[in-house]
Order: C-alpha cells, then sequence, then structure tokens
C-alpha cells in the first residue's frame, strides 16, 4: 500500500485523490493525515537519496536532459537534468536528478556543482549531447578529465533521418567508424573512416556531411576509452 501511494504522489495526485483510490480499492475509509504520513515518508526516502554521499571519482559520467510535464500552476513541459556515473567496478550508479526549466550551460553547472557538493572529485570523462558549453564547465570544476559527445546520440540522430531499407547498412558502417573497443583505432583512422562513410552515403543523403561539423568531430574521438583498452 506504501508503495502504491508512493507511486501516486510522485504521478502529481492530491492525497485527497490517493485518498479517494484507496477507499474504492479497499472499500474502507482512510484519514488525510494516514495518507499523508505515506506521501510524507515517501519524501524522506527520497530527501535521502538526493542528498547521500557519492564516491569520490568515476570513470565517465553521463548527462543529460529530458523534457517532461510539469505541474505547477498549469502543466507545462520543463527539463529534468540526469547525471549516470560508471563506477570503478563498472556498475552505474544515478547520482542525481535535477527539475530545472530549461537547459542551460548554467544549469549544467549548477549540477557538476551539486555532485561535487555531495562527494565527487575525479572523473575521467563527461559524455554529453552536443553541448560544446560543457568543456568550459569541465575545465573549471573538473580539471584533468576528458570530454566527450555522446555516440549513441549521434548514430540515433541519423538513423532516424534515413530510408527503413538502409538503417540496417548505415548502422554497420558507423560502428566502424566509432570503434571505441579497438586499443589500436586512433583518431587519424577516424578521420579516413568519416571520409569514407561520408562519400559513401553523400549520393543518397546530401545533408550527412553537415551531421559531422568541423570542430565538432574531435569531440567523439577522445582516445579515453582506447586507453582504457589497454588497462592505461
Amino acid at each position: 500500500m506504501n508503495e502504491l501511494a508512493f507511486r501516486l504522489y510522485v504521478k502529481g495526485l492530491s492525497t485527497r485523490d490517493i485518498r479517494n483510490i484507496f477507499e474504492k480499492l479497499y472499500s474502507r475509509k482512510y484519514s488525510a493525515s494516514k495518507v499523508s504520513l505515506m506521501s510524507k515518508r515517501f519524501e524522506e526516502y527520497r530527501d535521502n537519496w538526493l542528498n547521500r554521499r557519492l564516491e569520490d571519482s568515476y570513470y565517465f559520467i553521463y548527462i543529460d536532459a529530458i523534457r517532461i510535464n510539469v505541474r505547477r500552476d498549469t502543466v507545462e513541459k520543463e527539463s529534468l537534468y540526469i547525471a549516470v556515473g560508471l563506477r570503478k567496478d563498472l556498475k552505474r550508479e544515478i547520482l542525481g536528478i535535477y527539475n530545472i526549466p530549461e537547459e542551460s550551460a548554467e544549469g549544467w553547472k549548477e549540477v557538476i556543482k551539486n555532485l561535487q557538493l555531495k562527494g565527487l572529485k575525479k572523473v575521467l570523462m563527461i559524455i554529453s549531447d552536443e553541448l560544446q558549453q560543457i568543456e568550459e564547465i569541465r575545465k573549471e570544476c573538473l580539471k584533468g578529465s576528458k570530454y566527450q559527445f555522446c555516440i549513441v546520440h549521434k548514430i540515433r540522430n541519423i538513423l532516424n533521418k534515413v530510408r527503413a531499407k538502409d538503417k540496417k547498412e548505415v548502422l554497420n558502417d558507423l560502428r566502424k567508424l566509432f570503434r571505441t573497443k579497438d586499443s589500436g583505432y586512433t583518431k587519424q583512422h577516424a578521420y579516413r573512416e568519416l571520409k569514407v562513410f561520408i562519400n559513401k552515403w553523400k549520393r543518397k543523403y546530401i545533408w550527412i556531411d553537415r551531421k559531422f561539423k568541423k570542430g565538432k568531430i574531435d569531440y567523439y574521438f577522445s582516445g579515453v576509452l582506447q586507453r582504457l583498452c589497454k588497462g592505461e
């Protein structure tokens, strides 16, 4: 019952709404104070999770923002900033979820600062969508770390714009381009593969070269994954 109250509360239902649902489900009366107590227990659990201490170092931190409906006076789309860390035992951990209405460099700076207040000191690499402002935040807040654009986002964005019959072949070619597990694959190799990829597909998709803008390409080939494969 507590879990159901938690889920309904997270969905934005009031204690009165939850009480009415319980009365219909279980055919018995529930006081507003009892339902409110269930909701407060969730708030305590949430606050404990939000304020917990983090490990001091992670291999990677993946950051992204999603847009969801949030109820205030009205219901509008707002951003949820999400940070996920890859620990040294290779397990993923959700480091934090932050509700900041619009995604911005200042918003991400606030997130990184909060992670540091909770114990974060060192990260090998930050990975995000194409947000070059993160580079300045990295230099200021997480010196010594690397920064890479998210390869998964890039592949998805390209596949969403090609015909269904071409998706498999394009995906295979992109996997050749982004060989993150190949310890001998250098940035020079990547540029040669990129040229081959663009020349092959631009005849059918004239926009394909615009997906790899000059000045941004390097952010997909940081070299950190290759060093990890070598055990460095």
